[in-house]
């Protein structure tokens, strides 16, 4: 039966998720986090150490050559990863949220660090590394009580107030300068259509509100108050009231 067992982990690799989740810390930190004031120079030794980190992290699942190539193309993004999470903080700073300074959302929002998660994850699913995606959404979701799927489409200026509960599947877009509060869940749990919610730039949709419901687009700088059920859509502008 050992045998087996070992000629099965062999034949049906999986990647190793702890290592996966720790890489992750060591970008969030490289991007965000430098705390030893280190050289540009280290600094560019550093990413070469987390390109070549990565490159190890999907041998087992790819094949080597393809490895190498990924790794690359993944670090090539990185620039654009980090101005779509620039525009995240600067939309949190100047939001009437608690953050005085840009330091206190890298360091103290879970939302943040779930969006973070999911737009290296979405990446990956660019990249048809899906598992890897997978990974990284199960680790911010871990930490944070978020649940973001890697497949969903959300732009610049994201900002999640708390977050605990919040789930966003896969069959939802979301446009720039949005802002969602905790328990809101947003797509349908099965659905034929590409994109089941649309949600349109400036909104705010404030605590446990859920939109399940297939073909719904709310409106740009609509404001959806808490604790509604929203089954149809929503036109700009419009205030969804308690």
């Amino acid at each position: 039966m050992r045998d087996h067992i070992y000629n099965q982990t062999i034949k049906h690799r999986v990647c190793d998720i702890d290592k996966i989740e720790s890489w992750l810390n060591k970008l969030y930190k490289w991007m965000f986090i430098n705390s030893n004031c280190i050289s540009f120079s280290e600094f560019l030794i550093k990413e070469k150490e987390l390109e070549k980190e990565l490159e190890h992290l999907v041998l087992g699942l790819i094949n080597a050559q393809r490895a190498t190539g990924i790794s690359l193309r993944f670090f090539s993004e990185i620039d654009s990863i980090y101005q779509s999470l620039e525009n995240d903080i600067k939309a949190y700073l100047s939001s009437d949220l608690d953050f005085k300074s840009r330091a206190s959302v890298i360091v103290s929002s879970p939302g943040f660090f779930a969006v973070y998660a999911y737009r290296v994850s979405y990446v990956f699913y660019q990249l048809d590394l899906s598992v890897l995606s997978q990974v990284c959404s199960g680790y911010a979701r871990k930490l944070t009580g978020i649940d973001i799927c890697y497949k969903a489409v959300i732009a610049r200026g994201f900002i999640i107030d708390g977050g605990i509960g919040v789930i966003i599947r896969e069959n939802v877009k979301i446009n720039h300068n949005v802002r969602i509060s905790s328990g809101v869940i947003l797509g349908a749990i099965f659905s034929n259509k590409q994109e089941s919610v649309i949600v349109d730039h400036n909104v705010i949709i404030k605590n446990n509100v859920s939109i399940q419901t297939q073909n719904i687009t709310i409106g740009a700088y609509s404001v959806i108050e808490q604790n509604q059920i929203i089954k149809q859509s929503v036109k700009p502008h419009f205030c969804i009231e308690v």
